[in-house]
C-alpha cells in the first residue's frame, strides 16, 4: 500500500522525504515476496532443495534488503535531523536527486560487498564447510572475528546513529517549544510575515484615521499573503512524522498550547521508543545467535534457533510500514481510503440515527 500510495498520490511524491519511505517499502516488500517462499519450503521439506547457486543468490538478496532495510531507517532518522535544524535551507538542500543519489549509492556498495562476502570467501580462506545439497547457509558465519566486525557494521553503528539522531530531533523540538533554542532559519519567514502583518496592520490604522478619508475594514491586508506564503512554505515538512514539524506551534497558538506541546512531545517519544524497541527485538536475537555459532557451531545452536531468529529480522520488514508510513497523515489517508475504512466509517454513520 506504502508503494501504491507514493505513485498515485501527488502531494506524497512531492515531498522529498517520502523517497526514503518508499525505497524502504521496496525492500520490505522484497523480503516478504523473495525471502519467506524459499524459507518455508526449506522448513517444509526440511532441507534446502535448491542448490548451491541459487542458495549463494538467495542469501546475497537476503543480507542485502535486510541491510538496506536499516541503512532507511538511518537515513531517515538523518532527513528528520537536517528538517529540524537546517530550516529553510532544508528544501536546497535534500532534493530528490540527492535521495536517489545516496539511495543507488548505498544499494550498490551493500549489494557488492554481500556478493563478493557470499561467493569469494571460500575461495579465499579455502573453507568449504557447509553441504549445499541439505543446508544453505554462509562461509563465513564460522569465522568470529569476522562475524564481530559486521554485527558492528550491520547492527551497533546504525543503532548508534538511530538513537543519537532522533534524540537530537526530539530535544531539538522540545527545546525550541519552550523557548530555549531561539528561532530557527525556518521560522525566519513566519517572523518576516508577522512584521509585514504589523506593518499593515499600522497602515490600516493610519487609512482609518479621519484625515485619511473613508475607512476600508473589510481590505486584505499584507500579513495575508504572508501568512499564505509561509504556510505554503512550511507544508512540505508533513512528509516526516507530525511531532517533528510542530516546533512553531507553541509560538503561533499562544496560550493553551502546553497542553499540545506536552502531547507532542509524549508522542514523539512513543515513536522514538516503538522505532529503538522494534530494532532491538528483531535484530539483537540474530546477532548474539551468529556470535554463539561463531563459537560453538551447530553444538550451541539449533537450526530452530536460527529460523526463529531470521523470522524475528524478517518480521521488522512488516513493522516498518507502520513505524514510519502510518505516521504520515498523506499515506494513513490513502491507508483509510485503500482499506475502505472511510467507508465503513460513514455507513455506521448513515446507521447511527436509525437507531
Amino acid at each position: 500500500m506504502v508503494i501504491v500510495a507514493y505513485f498515485r498520490d501527488q502531494n506524497i511524491r512531492a515531498r522529498v522525504a517520502n523517497l526514503l519511505i518508499l525505497n524502504l517499502a521496496i525492500t520490505d516488500l522484497t523480503v516478504g515476496a523473495l525471502m519467506w517462499p524459499f524459507n518455508l519450503t526449506w522448513l517444509i521439506k526440511d532441507y534446502w532443495p535448491f542448490g548451491e547457486v541459487l542458495c549463494k543468490i538467495w542469501l546475497v538478496v537476503d543480507y542485502t534488503v535486510t541491510v538496506m532495510s536499516i541503512l532507511n531507517m538511518v537515513l531517515i532518522s538523518w532527513d528528520r535531523y537536517c528538517l529540524v535544524t537546517m530550516g529553510m535551507q532544508y528544501q536546497t538542500f535534500q532534493t530528490k536527486k540527492r535521495i536517489g543519489l545516496i539511495i543507488c549509492i548505498t544499494w550498490a556498495v551493500v549489494f557488492v560487498w554481500y556478493t563478493l562476502m557470499t561467493f569469494a570467501w571460500s575461495p579465499i580462506t579455502g573453507q568449504y564447510k557447509l553441504d549445499y545439497e541439505k543446508d544453505c547457509g554462509s562461509e563465513f558465519r564460522s569465522s568470529l572475528a569476522m562475524i564481530l566486525i559486521l554485527n558492528v557494521i550491520d547492527f551497533f553503528i546504525p543503532l548508534t546513529i538511530i538513537v543519537v539522531l532522533n534524540v537530537a530531533v526530539y530535544t531539538n523540538i522540545k527545546r525550541r517549544s519552550k523557548g530555549i533554542v531561539g528561532q530557527s532559519p525556518a521560522d525566519g519567514l513566519p517572523t518576516r510575515a508577522t512584521t509585514q502583518a504589523n506593518d499593515g496592520e499600522s497602515l490600516r490604522q493610519d487609512m482609518c484615521k479621519p484625515s485619511a478619508g473613508p475607512c476600508f475594514k473589510d481590505q486584505g491586508t499584507l500579513a495575508d499573503s504572508s501568512n499564505t506564503s509561509a504556510n505554503a512554505y512550511t507544508e512540505p515538512t508533513e512528509a516526516l512524522p507530525n511531532e517533528n514539524v510542530s516546533k512553531n506551534a507553541p509560538q503561533a497558538n499562544g496560550s493553551g498550547s502546553k497542553e499540545r506541546t506536552f502531547a507532542r512531545h509524549r508522542k514523539a517519544a512513543v515513536v522514538l521508543g516503538i522505532l529503538v524497541g522494534c530494532f532491538l527485538v528483531c535484530l539483537l536475537p540474530v546477532q548474539v545467535t551468529s556470535v554463539k555459532f561463531a563459537i560453538c557451531g551447530k553444538d550451541c545452536v539449533s537450526f530452530l534457533t536460527w529460523d526463529v531468529t531470521y523470522s524475528l529480522v524478517w518480521g521488522n520488514s512488516m513493522i516498518n510500514p507502520f513505524i514510519y508510513a502510518a505516521t504520515n497523515k498523506h499515506f494513513r489517508r490513502n491507508f483509510r481510503r485503500y482499506l475502505l475504512l472511510d467507508r465503513w466509517a460513514y455507513a455506521r454513520k448513515q446507521r447511527g440515527p436509525q437507531n
